[in-house]
């Protein structure tokens, strides 16, 4: 079967910490969200989608004013249940890749300042040929994939992409649990090192970087 890679940008919390929404935040004349967005434009996905929720109307207008020119389609989801945690936000970015039939999730946040779109390739490169050595076309019923992971510190977890079958284990997170138990519990999983990817932005302070 032909792959289809949704990639979701998580965005939905109320930056608590930050004390405003980060997402609006700038790192020198782009937002955070702008620039993830424009990470994922740049790279070789085509279906993209920016999960919102605390300040939906705020970050949506300046999503439709900065990013209408943008060379590649994206679709805005309205997280209503974000209150609940993150795994609100990923049960709405794996509602909309079973909805447009995806067979792999590809997530990410907006406050990994130092992801390129050159990593992103990397990940779905290495998803590709996981892919194919591991679909053989006579039995595609059969088809299974590993999760794609970056590792980071002494940690692992998003940008990650999680193929079809992974979709379950995902819809059955809940609160503010994050997608990396479900790595940590996946068979085989295949990890990518992502250097400063332990590098975010939790208060403003963390916005004077060199990037």
């Amino acid at each position: 079967m032909s792959r289809k890679v949704v990639a979701a940008i998580l965005a939905a919390g109320a930056s608590s910490r930050f004390g405003s929404a980060k997402q609006l935040s700038k790192i020198g004349d782009k937002t955070l969200i702008e620039t993830a967005l424009v990470t994922l434009i740049q790279s070789n996905v085509n279906d993209i989608c920016v999960v919102l929720g605390c300040a939906f109307e705020t970050i949506n207008k300046h999503l439709k004013t900065h990013m209408k020119s943008s060379a590649k389609e994206f679709k805005v989801l309205n997280n209503q249940a974000w209150e609940q945690g993150l795994s609100s936000s990923i049960h709405t970015a794996t509602a909309y890749a079973i909805e447009c039939d995806a067979t792999d999730l590809l997530l990410m946040v907006c406050d990994q300042p130092y992801l390129t779109s050159e990593l992103i390739n990397k990940l779905l490169e290495i998803s590709e040929r996981n892919h194919i050595q591991s679909n053989p076309i006579s039995m595609p019923e059969q088809a299974s994939s590993s999760i794609i992971a970056c590792e980071y510190g002494n940690s692992v977890g998003i940008p990650a992409i999680f193929p079809r079958h992974y979709f379950t284990k995902l819809l059955a997170l809940q609160g503010d649990r994050g997608a990396k138990s479900v790595i940590l519990q996946s068979n085989d999983p295949i990890y990518v090192d992502f250097a400063q990817g332990d590098v975010d932005i939790d208060m403003p302070s963390d916005l004077d970087l060199k990037i």
